[in-house]
């Protein structure tokens, strides 16, 4: 998170588009970074500590 370039999210004078790019930011890291897993359930994609 502290090499994630925020100016993106900064630039934005629309509260609406900057909590757009923020969200884009935060989901593309969690794609990164959170481990996946074959669910049972087509639902989750994610360890259940992990809410998206």
């Amino acid at each position: 998170m502290s090499h994630v370039d925020w100016h993106a999210v900064m630039q934005h004078k629309n509260a609406d588009e900057a909590l757009k790019s923020f969200y884009d930011i935060i989901y593309n890291v969690l794609d990164e970074c959170v481990p996946k897993f074959k669910a049972k359930s087509k639902r989750k994609q994610y360890p259940s500590w992990c809410s998206r």
